[in-house]
């Protein structure tokens, strides 16, 4: 797509076909509206074009331990090129220059769908597609790693990690709602290009993309309402998945991560007809009648995404009032009978070992932190700790009694249960994979520690148990350690 080429004896129609085909598609526009190109943040990158963007950030020079430095930005063969770099080889004080792109304006607006297509550098380090208004929000499209130097987080390597931040100009404050989304096969980020996408759907949804397909949605902590800035950036962290080398830095095939494109779409009007308005107002009130979510979902898949194969419909799909639905309910009706009912079934099912509830699981010495496992489900998606809220369902699992004083726990509006893998070994992941009643990797012991703390230990690995690592941080990993009463990284509050 970089250069113009002729292929005389190929028929147009053929090359419109081919060419459509490479294509991913855009999120279904709502009723009466189409996607309109936004030339101010698309861009093929066969230059730098100076009028849309710029090798710096407008109001930050970088963190700890690197620097921004716009030496590290460049176009390599119709590709937009960011580098990491040494700075200082004794590895003191702010040691890397790290790279950064930003849009001349805060160009991106609330509704507005925005997508690149990015190769990640294989370091131990950040590439990230991303939008900010200075003083209180902030859209991370991708903040991927494309390798790591400690294996406790691989996981990193094969997983697109998305987030909001409301934080008042005040990052101590943060409040966040992140997203992990494995990877199909367990891909790595840094093996191949992949096209990552966001639609800013209104002040309080906002939608994540990975090759054309939904990977999840987000309610933000408050309304996201006012323009932002798109940048595209490399930085290295200090926390958990280390810190490259001075080698890595200095090796030009790993060093270097490559944007193809960007592109961003607004809505505009298209003309519909009167008659496709009143059959929204139609839908829209049959939907209002049965107290469901207006505009949910687009299709089935992005339903099946939010609530698990129990979904079977995107009702209303093209239309402002479109809602999930389970059966021949809406899923989130299906939801609240199923948790009021809760004590009902429990007490039904209790002989039987079936007892159910939805419960959380925070970290008994990090209160503030409890057990995640990211928006949607699917298997080998990985589980970690992120900032409580009593809100998030992504917190939030089905207790269920396997008897004999074991249970499991499937992620609400999934049928992904929390599983050890098989055997049991220091470091061992923990992760979601399909709820199975007598798959005993997923059934956990509650070995009761007094004062609502219980230690989870692993049914076929009793001396293994569910560990939290020291302290507490927004995507630190979880796995299983030797197991201990007296560990409090494994004692967990569940209520």
């Amino acid at each position: 797509m970089k250069a113009l080429f002729f292929v005389p004896t190929v028929s147009v129609l053929f090359v419109v076909q081919l060419l459509s085909s490479l294509v991913l598609a855009l999120p279904q526009a709502p009723s009466g509206k189409s996607w309109q190109s936004v030339d101010a943040l698309t861009d093929d990158f066969n230059y730098f074009d100076n009028n849309k963007w710029q090798k710096k950030h407008p109001y930050w020079n970088g963190r700890q331990p690197s620097q921004y430095n716009s030496d590290n930005v460049s176009v390599v063969d119709g590709k937009l090129a960011l580098a990491m770099t040494v700075r200082n080889a004794n590895q003191q004080g702010n040691w890397i220059w790290a790279s950064v792109v930003s849009s001349k304006s805060k160009a991106f607006k609330k509704g507005m769908y925005s997508e690149a297509k990015v190769k990640i550098a294989n370091l131990s380090a950040v590439t990230a597609f991303w939008m900010q208004e200075p003083t209180y929000s902030e859209i991370d499209v991708i903040e991927n790693y494309g390798t790591v130097k400690n294996d406790r987080w691989r996981y990193l390597d094969y997983t697109m990690m998305s987030n909001t931040h409301y934080f008042t100009n005040n990052w101590a404050t943060d409040e966040v709602t992140p997203g992990h989304y494995t990877n199909p096969g367990k891909a790595r980020n840094a093996d191949k290009y992949y096209t990552y996408g966001v639609w800013w759907k209104d002040a309080q949804t906002v939608i994540f993309y990975r090759d054309g397909a939904e990977v999840g949605r987000v309610k933000p902590k408050a309304n996201f309402n006012d323009n932002m800035y798109v940048f595209f950036d490399m930085e290295p962290f200090t926390w958990g998945p280390g810190l490259p080398t001075v080698a890595d830095l200095n090796n030009g095939s790993i060093n270097t991560s490559y944007f193809d494109f960007i592109k961003t779409y607004e809505l505009v009007d298209s003309g519909s007809s009167s008659s496709s308005s009143s059959s929204s107002s139609s839908s829209s009130s049959s939907s209002s009648s049965s107290g469901a979510l207006l505009d949910q979902c687009d299709t089935t898949a992005q339903c099946k995404t939010i609530y698990g194969n129990q979904a079977n419909d995107c009702k209303n799909s093209a239309s402002a009032s479109s809602v999930c639905m389970c059966g021949s309910s809406a899923c989130e009706q299906s939801s609240s009978s199923s948790s009021s009912s809760s004590s009902s079934n429990s007490s039904s099912s209790s002989s039987s070992g079936g007892s159910v509830n939805f419960v959380s699981l925070k970290k008994a010495n990090s209160s503030y932190y409890a057990l995640d496992g990211g928006a949607g489900a699917e298997n080998g998606q990985n589980i970690a700790l992120w900032p409580y809220s009593a809100n998030n369902q992504n917190q939030q699992f089905q207790e269920i009694n396997r008897g004999n004083g074991y249970f499991s726990y499937k992620k609400r509006n999934s049928n992904h249960c929390i599983d050890g893998g098989n055997g049991g070994a220091n470091l061992a992941n923990i992760y979601l994979w399909s709820c199975g009643e007598n798959n005993f990797n997923q059934h956990w012991k509650k070995v009761s520690l007094g004062n609502n703390k219980f230690r989870l230990e692993k049914r076929n690995a009793g001396s293994y148990s569910i560990d939290g690592n020291h302290g507490g941080a927004s995507a630190q990993n979880v796995y299983l350690w030797s197991s201990d009463n007296n560990n409090g990284n494994q004692q967990w509050i569940i209520n």
